[in-house]
């Protein structure tokens, strides 16, 4: 029989160097659907699936001992959000990397990916959600789980702590929030 990765968690509390590995493994599908929906979702994005889970796994495990991950759940955010913060950072990097220097000339298709990278751009998103943390964090939180870590709209509700009514007309609302802010 498998081992819960709840059981993990608890290995992890209890500094045993190898659970944060069985963790990984026995969550790996779960983190690659996660990642296959944050990534699906980034106009331009060249980072797959796969590299995401695994730039996930290298900055969740450098803070596995001081962790206090609540259950699998609540790593699961946290790696939907690691995953969304390397994506933005990615997408940082590339933008730095296509920056002309002083006396360079910026090649036509440079201007045609920045354009194309307007639309949808995950750094736009990432500043509206901040705004909208700043103004209802509870909302934020409901967008993050739903949106980048692929959670239905009960298990958000769950982790919230709120109904699925109340949590599926509370998306509503940050939805046409988020809509206003991209606009």
């Amino acid at each position: 029989m498998p081992t819960s990765p709840t059981r993990f968690l608890a290995r992890i509390h209890q500094r045993d160097p190898h659970a944060f590995n069985e963790l990984y493994g026995a969550l790996h599908e779960q983190l690659r659907k996660i990642a296959s929906a944050i990534a699906s979702g980034q106009n331009g994005q060249t980072m797959g699936a796969t590299a995401l889970v695994n730039e996930a796994y290298l900055r969740l495990g450098r803070c596995a001992e001081e962790a206090e991950w609540l259950d699998c759940d609540h790593f699961l955010r946290c790696a939907s959000m690691a995953m969304r913060h390397i994506l933005i950072d990615y997408k940082r990097s590339r933008m730095a990397e296509k920056r002309p220097d002083a006396h360079g000339r910026v090649p036509l298709d440079d201007i045609v990916d920045r354009l194309e990278q307007r639309s949808g751009d995950l750094l736009e998103v990432d500043e509206a959600l901040k705004k909208l943390a700043d103004m209802d964090e509870s909302l934020a939180r409901l967008v993050e789980l739903r949106f980048f870590a692929g959670q239905k709209v009960g298990a958000c509700a769950n982790a919230l702590g709120m109904s699925a009514r109340t949590a599926a007309r509370r998306l509503r609302i940050a939805k046409m929030w988020l809509r206003q802010a991209l606009a």
